[in-house]
């Protein structure tokens, strides 16, 4: 197994943003299972992200020395982050949906990149 360079735009995630958003129960059932599917459809169906495709992730990202991830820039350690991999606030149609996002109290949009093993 070796490790794979990764970046990405995205928002630390709790309990709370995910109430405000309007997104609690499908962020409580990702805490229960992991699976992003539930999170990913209502938040494409709610905030239209820009994009025909949406690769959306939640991920904790915990330190581990020779751990899963390595070398985490942007995002911190022992938080949980809502995440687009490899895009940028320069792409297409991302500029004025973070402006719309960020409207909402406690949201905002980082980049980050750091190494996973896969």
């Amino acid at each position: 197994m070796e490790y794979y360079p990764q970046n990405a735009l995205g928002f630390e995630l709790t309990d709370e943003l995910a109430e405000r958003m309007g997104l609690l129960e499908e962020f409580k059932a990702w805490q229960g299972d992991f699976d992003e599917t539930a999170f990913m459809e209502a938040f494409k169906s709610k905030f239209k992200p820009p994009g025909d495709y949406l690769d959306l992730r939640i991920q904790k990202f915990e330190y581990e020395r020779g751990g899963y991830t390595q070398g985490l820039e942007g995002f911190e350690y022992d938080k949980t982050y809502c995440y687009f991999p490899s895009t940028s606030r320069l792409d297409k149609g991302w500029r004025p949906f973070i402006k719309k996002l960020e409207k909402i109290e406690g949201l905002w949009f980082q980049s980050a990149t750091w190494s996973q093993l896969g």
